[in-house]
């Protein structure tokens, strides 16, 4: 079986990816829509910029024993052939090893997608050790050229924006919403 991480800044396409995949996808399979807010086990969305979009199962990242007994669950089912998982980054590393080991024994598709920085540049826990993992069998990275007016050299960063300038420290996650835009090395420091 098989287990892929697909990984890129915010608006290179991961959602898009994951929703034409599963759409597109002939086995049976199942999407899970990760959060840090609400409860594990309701029916979540998981939707791209262009507004597309499918339903899934929220898993509360907080919530780490219940994802677990979720996950286990479906891993358990003999009918189920893929599961796909978005916003992995919202997982700890504890979490995302479980859910490897889990795949570890099964017959199932596991499908990961997911930020690997955040807004000041430093790792997610758990998509640091996905893209460390030995035990992946394929790591897909989107590209995205800047978003900075005018520039064409490729996006390295995920820039959180706040009255017009880039912001590279504060929580990682915040109740409000911010703006972010995809910056190369460049933009992301002047």
């Amino acid at each position: 079986m098989t287990i892929t991480f697909t990984t890129g800044l915010m608006g290179s396409g991961k959602s898009k990816k994951l929703i034409d995949q599963f759409k597109k996808d002939p086995s049976s399979c199942i999407a899970f829509s990760t959060k840090i807010d609400g409860d594990t086990g309701t029916l979540g969305i998981i939707k791209s910029r262009s507004g597309e979009f499918i339903f899934g199962i929220n898993l509360n990242a907080n919530q780490k024993d219940e994802v677990i007994s979720i996950i286990k669950l479906f891993f358990s089912k003999p009918s189920l052939d893929t599961i796909y998982i978005d916003e992995v980054q919202f997982f700890d590393e504890p979490t995302i090893s479980k859910i490897i080991n889990l795949f570890h024994h099964s017959d199932i598709n596991l499908h990961l997608f997911g930020l690997s920085t955040t807004f000041t540049g430093e790792p997610f826990e758990s998509s640091n050790f996905l893209l460390n993992s030995n035990k992946l069998k394929q790591i897909i990275k989107l590209p995205m050229t800047c978003q900075y007016e005018g520039c064409n050299l490729e996006a390295e960063y995920n820039a959180r924006i706040v009255d017009g300038k880039v912001v590279r420290t504060g929580k990682t996650f915040v109740e409000e919403k911010s703006m972010y835009l995809a910056y190369c090395k460049k933009h992301y420091f002047s």
